[in-house]
């Protein structure tokens, strides 16, 4: 069952990043520029940007002089124009909206399957199960059946 819509990763940086340094138009370019790395303690290394190509999928170790390992540090200084950020569009999307934040090179960023729970497809789920797949498909109904 799906909780959520497909996830778009989203490239973007500041208004004063793009005016000071320009907006990459490749991924070429984007080598160029100044990225903010993410390191993950699962690997130990820099995290990979994943980018799709007409015919196959490209992972770039980006440079960048920060590297960070919290999003909403990244998220913070991307708004500070100390690099480009690559997140899900949705950790951004009210920066998008109110114009801290702008993306670029969005015919590369891919789309990513949505969050998705599975669950054993009996006839008798057990009543937690039943309540968690009715509030998951049909939150609005739900909250006025719960008790204080």
């Amino acid at each position: 069952m799906p909780l959520s819509a497909p996830l778009r990763v989203a490239i973007a940086g500041s208004p004063k990043y793009f005016a000071h340094h320009g907006r990459p138009k490749n991924l070429e370019e984007l080598l160029d520029h100044d990225c903010i790395n993410i390191c993950t303690a699962s690997h130990g290394d820099n995290f990979r940007w994943v980018f799709q190509q007409p015919s196959h999928t490209v992972e770039l170790v980006v440079k960048g002089r920060l590297f960070v390992n919290d999003a909403p540090v990244l998220i913070q200084a991307a708004m500070e124009g100390l690099g480009l950020i690559y997140t899900f569009e949705q950790h951004i999307a009210d920066h998008l909206t109110a114009g801290s934040l702008e993306t670029c090179l969005e015919a590369y960023c891919p789309e990513f399957l949505d969050y998705q729970i599975y669950y054993p497809n009996r006839q008798q789920k057990s009543p937690a199960l039943s309540a968690l797949t009715q509030h998951l498909q049909h939150p609005e109904n739900t909250a006025e059946h719960s008790e204080p």
